[in-house]
C-alpha cells in the first residue's frame, strides 16, 4: 500500500502526516535512511519481563541443538606473552 503525503515545515522540522491506515501503534519510531528511502519503524512500547523472554526460550526446550554437530578445527597451541 502506498500513499503521497506532502512534507511541511514546524520550526526548522519537518513534519509529516501519517494518514489513515497507515497508522502506527506506539509513542516512538526509529527511522532508516536507505539511499533516498526513509523506513519508519515502531519502538516497542512495553519492555518484556523475564518470565515472558524464558517462554520464547522454553519452545525449543528438547530439541537438540546442532544435531549434525560440528567439525572445529584443533585449538593451536597457547601463546606465552611474557615468554622471550
Amino acid at each position: 500500500m502506498n500513499k503521497r503525503v506532502k512534507i511541511e515545515m514546524d520550526g526548522g522540522v519537518q513534519v509529516i502526516r501519517i494518514p489513515a491506515g497507515f497508522h502506527i501503534d506506539g509513542e516512538e519510531v526509529t527511522l532508516h535512511r536507505a539511499g533516498t528511502a526513509l523506513l519508519i519503524e515502531p519502538v516497542p512500547s512495553k519492555r518484556r519481563s523475564w518470565e515472558e523472554w524464558s517462554e520464547d526460550f522454553d519452545k525449543y526446550r528438547g530439541e537438540v541443538f546442532m544435531p549434525e554437530g560440528r567439525e572445529q578445527p584443533p585449538m593451536p597451541p597457547p601463546f606465552d606473552v611474557f615468554k622471550e
